[in-house]
């Protein structure tokens, strides 16, 4: 992944633009601030998130995915 990629992420997270996203923006930001790598160079971060979400299953899959570095 191109390093551009990362610096973006980065710069995002810090001036929490995910933040606001509705339902779990915070909870999005607080993990990716504390995600770390593995030792074979994959970044992991834990979730959570107790609200009962507004998209059908199949639209938050796609929207997941699309968060893919």
């Amino acid at each position: 992944m191109e390093l551009t990629v990362y610096a973006e992420l980065y710069s995002n997270l810090q001036e929490e633009r995910y933040a606001t996203m509705r339902p779990f923006g915070r909870s999005l930001t607080y993990s990716l601030n504390h995600a770390r790598f593995r030792e074979d160079g994959y970044a992991v971060w834990e979730e959570e998130d107790y609200c009962s979400h507004p998209w059908p299953r199949s639209e938050r899959l796609h929207w997941m995915s699309s968060l893919m570095l």
